[in-house]
């Protein structure tokens, strides 16, 4: 449950982020964000500051995507584990299923536009230039 809370907490912060940069487009955007906002004020901390948490270490397992052989090797692990993806290889949405029905946790490993322009973060990456229709596409 905690671990859940924490995942999904994480996730509307870079959601929140990226709506953030772009709430000024639009109403739409702007409502978004609002609604966003809303739901993270609900969630309630009460659940979670009066546990005793034991240290947890977690295992990711980055840049996959590319070649079923090397997934099969961490398919096999039986700890868990979780499975970073990127989007841009041929197999990645194929190879994401196959770890997400064998149990895995699976994120996308999602590339993102360094601050030093000479640094080609590949294909996909989230960059500053991209339009909002970008990312209505999604």
């Amino acid at each position: 449950m905690f671990h859940k809370m924490v995942s999904e907490v994480l996730w509307l912060c870079i959601v929140s982020m990226f709506i953030s940069l772009f709430s000024n487009i639009d109403k739409t955007s702007t409502a978004a964000a609002q609604s966003l906002n809303s739901y993270i004020s609900n969630l309630s901390m009460a659940n979670i500051e009066n546990k005793v948490v034991a240290p947890v270490i977690a295992i990711v397992i980055d840049d996959l995507g590319h070649s079923q052989s090397k997934l099969s090797h961490f398919l096999n692990i039986h700890e868990p584990i979780t499975l970073a993806f990127l989007p841009y290889p041929k197999r990645a949405n194929e190879l994401a299923t196959l770890a997400k029905n064998k149990g895995k946790e699976i994120i996308l490993h999602l590339p993102m536009e360094a601050n030093d322009p000479n640094i080609n973060p590949g294909p996909s990456a989230l960059r500053s230039e991209l339009k909002k229709n970008f990312f209505l596409l999604f």
